[in-house]
């Protein structure tokens, strides 16, 4: 977030897939192309809340990197 690296989780640490993810975050709301949806592994902390302005950049490998600007 904003240059810093907040995780750098393996995705086989979740606890739930990301069908459940999904499902558990479209509940009340319309989930749309761009959206961003962050998990963390349990046990790590939480960083300090998104802020309009910030800059989220996820990477994963073999893939690339994709930033978003949070509105």
């Amino acid at each position: 977030m904003n240059g810093e690296e907040r995780c750098g989780t393996d995705l086989r640490e979740l606890m739930h897939t990301w069908a459940e993810l999904v499902a558990y975050a479209a509940r009340g709301t319309e989930l749309r192309p761009g959206d961003i949806l962050i998990a963390r592994a349990p046990g790590r902390a939480a960083g300090p809340p998104l802020r309009r302005g910030d800059v989220v950049e996820l990477e994963c490998d073999g893939i690339g990197v994709l930033g978003t600007r949070v509105a």
